[in-house]
């Protein structure tokens, strides 16, 4: 049994060998170092003699610590270790903030990772006696040794022979229960409130615009949608107008009103139309179906096209665009043209009955692998549903 006891000079090391004290004795005798727990390593000069003289039982005592200023020292010899442990004197320690499951050396290791003198506590302190804590119990104990052999076991010889065990299973199902949210040493922010404040405000903002879209004028009103699509689409970083290309067939110049720009650097095609009224199915049906409206269906022909166009000009319009923006993009970032994708913002659904919503979305599903196609109230709900997600956050 271990004992570790503060006296006027410092900590008592107080130990009581199963087989008695004779071992050590004779260790001493022969100028040899005597190893606990494999862990503390100590001499005959550390020993204390006769420290109590009325206890009767097989016991022995080395100094374990000495008093500098606020610290308790450990000198790193009787650690095994080439540095010093400095433990503040306000801090009581015993043997379980050494010496881990199987006799592991808790600050052996973290001597290998620190490599200089370690301050516990205190004014020089590189961690608290609750980091310690923490430490300790997360070391890994002989059941999860144990498991992780087994599992190491199961990895190898699961392709060669069918059991019923799953070791791997089990041991993944207990580290999940024991490991815990990991800390950090950022400074927390209240993101959930941030992020509802945002998304609450861009909610008010597109409620407010549909409700006066006549105050608007074709060009501020896109600006406006533009600034909601950055923050609903987060991977694009830059948005850029007027952007011109090549027809490689027509050998015409034509432009693309608003071209975005994802970290990586592909561009995807963005069109934004005022709601206008304009109604983007028919009411009528055709062969019992709803089908897109001239300026749905042109719209939709345009981009495609568009899309088209950018694929033919390749690495030359790749050069010639990154010729054009280069001052205008993040330091090693090259615009890449590689099957862009398109989105359309158009109309409202808010009227549309069940029968035509359902035709609408048969539409939508259509074109998605190229063009995600969007109302005004599409809109909407999508900011309306980011406001429940944040609001019902679960930090935990």
């Amino acid at each position: 049994m271990i004992k570790l006891i503060r006296d006027e000079e410092g900590i008592v090391f107080e130990y009581t060998p199963i087989s008695g004290v004779d071992y050590i004795e004779e260790l001493f005798e022969n100028d040899k170092i005597v190893k606990i727990s494999n862990t503390f390593f100590f001499s005959s000069k550390e020993q204390i003699q006769d420290y109590d003289e009325d206890n009767t039982d097989d016991y022995i005592y080395f100094r374990f610590a000495t008093i500098e200023g606020d610290y308790y020292k450990v000198d790193g010899s009787m650690l095994g270790v080439d540095y010093d442990l400095y433990i503040f004197r306000q801090i009581s320690v015993n043997r379980k903030h050494f010496v881990a499951q199987r006799n592991i050396s808790i600050f052996k290791r973290i001597f290998k990772v620190i490599e200089d003198d370690i301050y516990l506590g205190g004014d020089k302190s590189y961690f608290t006696l609750a980091v310690l804590n923490e430490l300790v119990k997360k070391f890994p104990n002989t059941y999860e040794l144990n498991m992780y052999a087994m599992a190491r076991i199961d990895y190898i010889l699961n392709d060669y022979i069918d059991y019923n065990l799953n070791p791997r299973y089990s041991y993944e199902s207990y580290m999940n229960k024991k490991v815990s949210k990991p800390k950090n040493n950022v400074e927390e922010i209240d993101i959930n409130n941030n992020e509802i404040e945002k998304y609450e405000y861009l909610l008010k903002k597109l409620r407010s615009m549909l409700n006066n879209e006549i105050s608007y004028s074709e060009k501020v009103w896109q600006h406006e949608i533009l600034k909601v699509l950055l923050l609903l689409y987060p991977k694009y970083i830059r948005v850029f107008e007027e952007v011109p290309f090549k027809d490689v067939y027509s050998n015409k110049n034509r432009r693309l009103d608003f071209m975005l720009v994802d970290a990586s650097g592909f561009v995807d095609i963005v069109e934004i139309k005022k709601p206008n009224d304009i109604s983007i199915i028919s009411k009528n049906v055709y062969r019992d179906n709803h089908v897109p409206l001239k300026e749905l269906s042109g719209t939709i022909m345009q981009i495609e096209k568009y899309i088209f166009y950018l694929n033919k000009w390749g690495i030359k319009g790749e050069k010639k665009l990154n010729e054009r923006y280069l001052d205008e993009l993040p330091e090693n970032l090259k615009l890449k043209i590689v099957n862009p994708n398109g989105i359309i913002i158009m109309g409202r659904s808010n009227t549309l009955n069940n029968e035509e919503l359902a035709d609408f979305e048969v539409i939508k599903r259509k074109y998605k692998n190229i063009v995600e196609l969007m109302t005004y109230d599409d809109l909407v709900r999508r900011l309306e549903n980011i406001v429940y997600k944040w609001k019902n956050f679960d930090e935990n």
